[in-house]
């Protein structure tokens, strides 16, 4: 014989949903064989009604009816849940960036919220992960809203009144790394360098931008933190035209270098810049360095020393004649070009000339001290002018004297040949030879052979090659 059930039984169950005891669900069977004007109120009571234990359940609201299953169908469950308050507390899940995951640390929070308080504006993307003190998180580890997305809970509790929304997290960080070029030396510095000078290595680095966030250039990067400059251009714009400027002075680097420079492409600090739109709400910069520091002062503001250094190569350095003087009767002014003449006196009179070259160096060809100086520059730099050394001969013949000199380095040569009164065998006549200094009267302290210059790296590589003379004294005998 079947137990007689009381129309009036009413039982209470209370479950826990989340890690908050406060956070339960109330479970109250309830009668369903009621009058027709029980059961219309029965019909009629909208979800989200509150208990009506509001001393015990002030809280709780009406989130589910649905027949309890039992052998007479005379008893309905009426689920009460209590909205979710401080879910931070206890709604988060941590990731951990990896070789085979994410690229940011991430943190998923999960919200359960009312259907009727949902706002799908709010939080805003971009902004930042609220943290309590029951989570190891803070503000500063620089957490920002990356996505959200609504689930649903498997729990149709739940799902009649709430919305159940994921909302991933991740730590804004630039993505780094570093690679070697070998065209650059790895102990280059500079004079007017900034403090970090280029050891070898260059920097590339991905930033993470939102689409209505204002972009910036990387201008200097360092491990005490890079130096940026804004662009005054929204993301999103700055990926609809290539046009985009910013402005290069900083104060932390003296304010120069002076002026704008492109922000797409490589600009004058020697960094490359490109982007992709990886969806409708993010961006991703790229910026690369593509050649050590710039220099942001001095004379060589605007460089990029890539390398600079010192070998030894094959040149010809001419010789050079060497004016000397306190001869007696020599030939006219001996003294301005090496060309000393002098007259042997003849018995019968008169006398003969004799003219040679004083050579104060001699022809030297052999390993030169060679320096080579490798910049670049976002523009064309000014190239030096080569005035390679240029040797004259001095060849002239007479009755009296000849000379053939080899093409020398020389000062002005003028020299004057004449019989005189009492030659023996030659009436009264006479010459004069005069040569021009040369464009150099002796081996330079440095001259400068070569300076090229080309298209490289989103600029300009220019290659200087300065020669120094070799270390040989010079002659200082007397030929009086």
């Amino acid at each position: 014989m079947a137990r007689a059930t009381s129309p009036t039984r009413r039982q209470r169950i209370i479950e826990f949903t989340t890690p908050k005891v406060a956070d339960l669900v109330v479970i109250e069977t309830k009668d369903a064989i009621k009058s027709i004007k029980s059961a219309a109120t029965a019909d009629d009571t909208p979800y989200g009604t509150p208990h009506p234990d509001t001393t015990n359940f002030p809280s709780h609201k009406l989130a589910l009816i649905k027949s309890a299953n039992d052998e007479n169908g005379h008893y309905q469950l009426w689920y009460y849940v209590v909205n979710r308050d401080n879910q931070d507390q206890y709604n988060w899940e941590f990731q951990a960036a990896g070789a085979s995951s994410t690229r940011y640390d991430s943190v998923t929070r999960t919200y359960v919220i009312l259907r009727s308080s949902y706002d799908e504006s709010s939080p805003a993307l971009n902004s930042a992960m609220p943290t309590t003190t029951s989570d190891p998180f803070s503000g500063s580890d620089n957490y920002i809203l990356f996505e959200k997305k609504q689930v649903r809970s498997g729990n149709e509790v739940l799902d009649s009144l709430y919305v159940i929304e994921q909302r991933v997290f991740v730590r804004k960080v630039p993505i780094r790394n570093v690679y070697v070029d070998r065209t650059f030396s790895f102990d280059v510095t500079a004079s007017g360098a900034d403090s970090n000078p280029a050891l070898g290595a260059l920097v590339d680095k991905e930033t993470l931008f939102f689409h209505s966030e204002e972009i910036k250039a990387t201008k200097t990067f360092s491990t005490s933190g890079d130096l940026d400059a804004g662009t005054g251009t929204t993301t999103a714009n700055s990926f609809k035209s290539g046009d985009l400027e910013y402005a290069t002075g900083h104060s932390d680097l003296g304010g120069t270098p002076a002026g704008n420079s492109n922000f797409w492409g490589t600009d004058k600090l020697g960094v490359r810049r490109e982007g992709k739109q990886i969806s409708d709400n993010w961006y991703v910069l790229s910026e690369k360095q593509v050649v050590p520091s710039v220099i942001t002062s001095g004379d060589s503001a605007g460089l990029s020393v890539i390398a600079k250094y010192e070998t030894q190569e094959r040149y010809v350095w001419p010789p050079v004649l060497n004016g000397v003087s306190g001869l007696g009767d020599a030939v006219d002014n001996e003294q301005n070009g090496g060309i000393v003449g002098y007259t042997w006196k003849l018995k019968d009179g008169g006398g003969e000339s004799v003219v040679i070259p004083v050579y104060k160096r001699n022809r030297y060809d052999g390993p030169t001290k060679t320096q080579y100086e490798i910049t670049w520059s976002k523009t064309k730099q000014t190239l030096t002018a080569i005035n390679p050394m240029h040797p004259l001969p001095v060849v002239f013949s007479t009755p009296l004297a000849r000379l053939q000199v080899q093409p020398t380095l020389h000062n002005a040569i003028d020299i004057a040949i004449t019989t005189g009164t009492g030659h023996p065998k030659y009436k009264f006549a006479s010459s004069r030879f005069s040569y021009p200094a040369t464009n150099y009267v002796d081996w330079p302290s440095e001259i400068v052979v070569s300076d090229t210059q080309e298209p490289n790296k989103g600029g300009y590589v220019r290659i200087k090659k300065t020669i120094f003379p070799p270390n040989i004294q010079p002659f200082t005998g007397n030929y009086a």
